[in-house]
């Protein structure tokens, strides 16, 4: 009946109900994004996030903070 009447998925109501969201997240710190090592895995593990189809997320700590 529902995709006969043409309604899709909600992703953010179904990660609710999984309680879970399928992203993937990494922390940038400054120091080590001058890394080859650790910035090899980093982009590493985004693109095998893509491949699964899964988001990442990956701040870094590099931006100056907002002042207020």
């Amino acid at each position: 009946m529902a995709r006969r009447l043409g309604c899709t998925p909600n992703p953010a109501a179904r990660s609710l109900r999984r309680a879970g969201t399928g992203v993937i997240g990494l922390h940038l710190p400054e120091i080590l994004t001058r890394s080859e090592y650790y910035m090899s895995f980093v982009f590493d593990v985004v693109d095998q996030a893509a491949t699964n189809r899964r988001a990442s997320c990956c701040p870094s700590t590099s931006l100056p903070p907002l002042h207020r």
